[in-house]
């Protein structure tokens, strides 16, 4: 006699069996089958990986203040030439992106995989994390569109530009006081 009824364990083993099947083929699909984050994927654009690259560059990965202040600058100062954020990184701050004495930042990316001369004294799994969590950051500054600042920030600079920075103070411009940051932030004189 065959037996057309299925045991409780009988159809939660076929279940695992599908769903076996279809992430592997999903991973076949994508040519990846890397772990997934902890967060759900998402679709990084241009603009945000590009602002997201340079806010590594200019304060590394905790930098939050100082994140969200360059994160503004570059979106208004993109919009008052008419360019997306990522053309303006490209075209003014592509020193710190692409000819870096960090060359793993120009392979930090929308796919959050390692990129190539990554410091092998760090897990990638905690350097993907912490790109994510930057990603999402400038996400988040791009909607929110304050700087915090105590005045209108236009620019920035760290220690290495001590001797610019003193120059532009001279020349009609003065810091801005953001929060803790580690770089400077200077606006014009009203």
């Amino acid at each position: 006699m065959s037996r057309d009824l299925h045991t409780d364990s009988d159809i939660l083993s076929m279940l695992c069996q599908v769903a076996l099947v279809a992430a592997l083929c999903a991973c076949l699909l994508v040519d990846s089958c890397e772990p997934a984050h902890a967060s759900a994927p998402r679709e990084w654009t241009r603009d945000e990986v590009a602002i997201a690259r340079l806010t590594v560059s200019e304060a590394s990965f905790g930098g939050g203040a100082d994140a969200r202040v360059i994160t503004w600058i570059v979106a208004h100062a993109a919009a008052r030439r008419g360019m997306a954020p990522a053309q303006y990184v490209a075209e003014v701050h592509h020193r710190h992106t692409r000819s870096s004495q960090r060359p793993w930042l120009a392979g930090l990316d929308e796919t959050l995989r390692e990129p190539a001369g990554w410091p092998s004294d760090v897990p990638w799994q905690r350097g993907a994390l912490a790109w994510e969590q930057r990603l999402a950051d400038v996400r988040r500054y791009l909607a929110d569109d304050r700087h915090g600042c105590d005045g209108t920030p236009v620019t920035w600079g760290g220690t290495v530009d001590r001797e610019r920075i003193t120059r532009m103070v001279g020349n009609g411009y003065r810091v801005v006081r953001c929060g803790a940051t580690a770089n400077v932030f200077l606006g014009r004189r009203p």
